[in-house]
């Protein structure tokens, strides 16, 4: 199964969009690069038993969102 997930940047603020799939696993973790500001973002995600999806977000600096 595969969702589209959106999130803002911690670093520039401007949304962004990535792929996830749940058979790769209900808690996964991986960096993006901004697609505005090129900046690494750690991505944090968990799938519940219902396929809910929740996010946490990383910067440099250990900031989560």
């Amino acid at each position: 199964m595969e969702n589209e997930i959106e999130f803002n940047c911690p670093y520039c603020g401007e949304l962004n969009y990535t792929e996830v799939f749940i058979a790769d696993g209900r808690s996964q973790e991986f960096i993006n690069d901004c697609e505005v500001c090129c900046r690494p973002i750690e991505i944090q995600v968990n799938f519940d038993n219902e396929g809910n999806i929740s996010i946490v977000l990383k910067n440099d600096d250990g900031f989560q969102s």
